[in-house]
């Protein structure tokens, strides 16, 4: 029965059952009886409700299931839980299709029981730091810069995934744990955001994962440790300033792929910088406009994932799935499948 999916897909829609019928032009119970399974539409409504709800009609019967269970939010603090539910639910839908995708070739699961935990003093600054420090010496990162964040946290076993979520869900990113023991780690990330904000938030999630943490404050402060480390940050800027050039900070954003305000944030964090001189950059940033469009941007297609592609294209090439179910899978028309799965769109 397709009651539980229906309701899924109305959620990631931001429909409520009102709405729905409204739209779909049947009344507001018989849109509750559908979701109970108390009822079955025709497959003249089912057409209807595909439509509105921009789903393909495979969705509503198809059998497999994620749990996101808990998830850590990277949001603003008064988003609505229906747009907090509306994220979750594309968010599953795609890991769906995803985990379905990797089932093809079992050898190539970059899953692991192994995900490294670090324990720190709950908010204690110099634990964080020491934990990212740890995390980066764990991964064989030393203090280099990492070019290509998402690539390298995706080799590492996380599942990343890309939504395009709700204008009025003001959402950056989310993270949790999927699998029949909650063990595979899982990053979601809202794909209209630019490639700084979309590697800070991809930190920061990772923070929450790595440190068991909820902590928003020692998120944010694990994500700068870990893209821009502290020794890197001396070593750039010395230990003590009194005053830093606005190419300064674009130089270290090239380098390191973090703000301009993030790299501000570094410095006051590790007491290079005082806080009456931070305070007066970040109201120097906004009388620019730089808190909203800061100059030295990073390449927009800097940060990209590209593995559940690369596995379905596998899976096309070697007559594994057919054209009909690889559109499906990726959820395109079949006659845009292959331009989806080209080397421009990868």
């Amino acid at each position: 029965m397709i009651g539980e999916r229906l309701q899924r897909a109305r959620i990631a829609k931001g429909l409520s059952l009102r709405a729905l019928a409204d739209s779909v032009g049947v009344s507001h119970n018989a849109i509750q009886k559908y979701e109970k399974n108390q009822m079955m539409p025709d497959s003249e409504v089912l057409l209807k409700i595909s439509d509105c709800l921009s789903i393909r009609m495979d969705y509503l019967f198809r059998d497999s299931d994620v749990d996101l269970g808990q998830v850590a939010f990277r949001c603003k603090s008064n988003v609505p839980e229906k747009w907090k539910n509306s994220v979750k639910e594309k968010a599953r839908d795609i890991l769906e299709r995803y985990i379905e995708i990797e089932s093809y070739f079992p050898d190539t699961d970059s899953s692991s029981s192994e995900f490294p935990r670090i324990e720190i003093q709950t908010h204690v600054a110099d634990s964080i730091e020491s934990a990212a420090n740890r995390l980066r010496n764990e991964w064989n990162l030393g203090q280099m810069p990492i070019a290509h964040i998402l690539e390298f946290v995706e080799e590492k076993g996380v599942k990343i995934v890309f939504i395009k979520a709700p204008d009025q869900s003001k959402f950056d990113g989310l993270c949790g744990w999927i699998g029949d023991d909650h063990k595979i780690p899982v990053i979601v990330l809202d794909e209209r955001w630019p490639a700084d904000r979309i590697r800070f938030t991809t930190a920061h999630e990772l923070g929450h994962l790595v440190l068991n943490d909820d902590d928003e404050k020692t998120a944010n402060r694990f994500a700068g440790a870990f893209l821009y480390p502290k020794e890197s940050v001396m070593r750039d800027f010395g230990v003590k300033r009194s005053k830093v050039d606005w190419f300064e900070l674009a130089e270290s954003k090239s380098r390191y792929g973090i703000s301009m305000q993030g790299v501000m944030y570094r410095l006051f964090d590790l007491g290079v910088i005082s806080g009456n001189y931070f305070r007066n950059l970040l109201i120097t940033f906004k009388v620019k406009g730089w808190h909203n469009n800061e100059p030295r941007k990073l390449p927009p297609d800097m940060e990209k994932v590209s593995r559940m592609k690369r596995l379905l294209l596998r899976a096309l090439q070697e007559r594994i799935v057919s054209e009909a179910k690889a559109a499906e899978l990726l959820q395109v028309p079949i006659a845009k499948l292959h331009g989806q799965l080209s080397l421009e769109s990868s």
